[in-house]
Parts: C-alpha cells; sequence; structure tokens
C-alpha cells in the first residue's frame, strides 16, 4: 500500500479503523489492517475525514486589505479598492501572495480549490498565468480548478472583448457568458434608484460547465 492510517477515528460510534490507500483510492478499512504501507501514519484516535474543498477563493487578490482598507465594509467599495490595486499587482507581488494562501489552504486540511482569476485591460494575463503556473507547481498536495473570470465587467471594459478565444484555447471554464449576460441587462433595463441583478439562471448554467 502507498499509505496506511493507524487507529483513525472515522465514527464516534465505531471503533478505531485503520485506512489503507493505493493509487490515490481507499483499498481496505478494518479494525486491524495486516498489509503495510510505503508510508504509515499513526492516526491516535484522531478524526479522518475526507479533505476539504474551498469553492470560491481569488488568489490574486489576497492580501492587499492594508494597501487599500475597505472602510466602509461592503461589496462595491472592496470591488472599487481592488481595481485600483490591480495594475499595480506584479507577477512576482501575485505570487508570493498566491502561495501563502495556498500553503494556509493546505495545512488547514484543503485538497481542492476553485480559484476565479481575473484579466482585464489593466492588469492582462498576470494573475490568470500566475495562478496557472501555481496549479501546476502545487498540483502534489491540492488541485487548483482555475476559472477565468472578468471581473471589470465585458461591456463597460473596453478591450475585454478580445480576450476570450485565448481563454479557450487553454480550456478553462469561465463566467464570461453570465457576466456579459448581466451586463445586457442593465443597459437594456434601467430602473430607477439602486439596481440589483441576480445572476441565479447564468450561474446555474457556469457551475453546469464546471462539473
Amino acid at each position: 500500500m502507498d499509505l496506511v492510517f493507524r487507529q483513525a477515528r472515522l465514527d464516534d460510534a465505531a471503533p478505531l479503523m485503520d485506512v489503507a490507500i493505493a493509487g490515490g483510492k481507499i483499498a481496505g478499512i478494518g479494525p486491524k489492517l495486516e498489509c503495510r504501507g510505503v508510508t504509515e501514519i499513526d492516526a491516535k484516535g484522531r478524526v479522518l475525514i475526507p479533505g476539504l474543498i474551498e469553492s470560491h477563493l481569488h488568489l490574486e487578490k489576497a492580501y492587499v486589505m492594508h494597501r487599500r482598507p475597505n472602510r466602509s465594509g461592503t461589496l462595491m467599495e472592496a470591488i472599487a479598492a481592488t481595481a485600483a490595486l490591480k495594475p499595480t499587482f506584479t507577477r512576482e507581488d501575485i505570487a508570493a501572495r498566491s502561495r501563502r494562501v495556498l500553503r494556509q489552504l493546505v495545512g488547514f486540511g484543503s485538497t481542492h480549490v476553485r480559484a476565479h482569476a481575473e484579466f482585464d485591460p489593466a492588469q492582462g494575463f498576470a494573475g490568470f498565468d500566475t495562478v496557472l503556473e501555481l496549479r501546476r507547481e502545487f498540483a502534489e498536495v491540492i488541485d487548483i480548478q482555475v476559472v477565468a473570470f472578468p471581473q471589470e465587467g465585458i461591456l463597460k471594459a473596453p478591450g475585454t472583448g478580445a480576450i476570450p478565444p485565448m481563454i479557450d484555447r487553454v480550456g478553462i471554464p469561465s463566467v464570461w457568458e453570465s457576466i456579459a449576460a448581466n451586463e445586457r441587462e442593465a443597459l437594456m433595463r434601467p430602473l430607477p434608484g439602486p439596481r440589483i441583478y441576480h445572476p441565479v439562471p447564468s450561474m446555474a448554467h457556469f457551475l453546469n460547465q464546471c462539473f
């Protein structure tokens, strides 16, 4: 076996169990497995659970609050603050902050993450390309699903419309259709006062693309 956990707690109502892993899959579970593993870990009664999943994360925007604080604590100010900061991000800066986040995720037990990587005319593909590189770098400890995400919009950000073919060529899921649909709705159906858009149908379509 590649890996054997000894005396792990799977259920409070059951005895402690050994769990054997081979080829990345569970090959055996029992109170005292006779097999040996290349690596063996004595769980000492600790709980053994599947890896955790972080389903929504923006790696390239992590750890920047001190650079431009969100004084109001609102989503709109957060978006505005990061939009102002993005042109200052370098690949080295993004990589350093993203590695810090990924190491924390792994340390807390996450084995899968969906990273929404931004691209737009202001920052180009700096964040997007860096996240793709980190996906390869961390492949042995965490699976990173990269989603192409045009945060600044498509219709309202000149030049963004030329980007989708480049995204398609690397086979990355995107939220392109949902964002474009929301922007078209905003342009076609102006409402008095504050406007709130609920992208539920489009997001459902996006999730179907990802799984």
